[in-house]
This record gives C-alpha cells, sequence and structure tokens, in this order.
C-alpha cells in the first residue's frame, strides 16, 4: 500500500473520531503486521490536527539521496 493511501486512510478515520490505536488496528488487521507503526499513526494524526493538508513528507536535511546531476556530470566530463 503506497504511503499517501495510508495518510489518507489515517486522515479519513481520525475525521471520523477514530482514536490513534483503533487506525492502527484496521490498518494491521486489513494489510498486516508492519503495514505502519503505531507511532507513524499518532505523527500523522498530530499534523492533522495541525491544519497541515499535505500527504508529502517534509523536506530532509542531510546528504541528498542521488549525487548525479548535471553539474555532476558536467565537472567529471571536464576532468
Amino acid at each position: 500500500m503506497e504511503k499517501q493511501h495510508i495518510r489518507l486512510y489515517i486522515k479519513t478515520r481520525w475525521l471520523l473520531g477514530l482514536t490513534a490505536t483503533q487506525i492502527h488496528d484496521k490498518l494491521t488487521t486489513a494489510y498486516g503486521q508492519g503495514v505502519v507503526s503505531y507511532c507513524t499513526v499518532t505523527r500523522w494524526i498530530q499534523r492533522f490536527s495541525n491544519e497541515q493538508e499535505s500527504f508529502e513528507d517534509n523536506p530532509r536535511s542531510g546528504r541528498p539521496i542521488t549525487a548525479i546531476t548535471q553539474q555532476n556530470i558536467d565537472a567529471v566530463k571536464d576532468l
């Protein structure tokens, strides 16, 4: 199941008044253990409580996922 689908499910059930425990239990029953952690469910409920509408992850700091950029390709070609 894709992350956005899980997040939409969490938000919908939260708006219907289910608790984080109930939402996590239903997801685990439907998709199996490990589909999403209880901590993740509570984190997304907290984000929705703060009126964050996006289902996307926040940008992360640190090293980029990939180092392949046009700038790097050009730098290697110039060597």
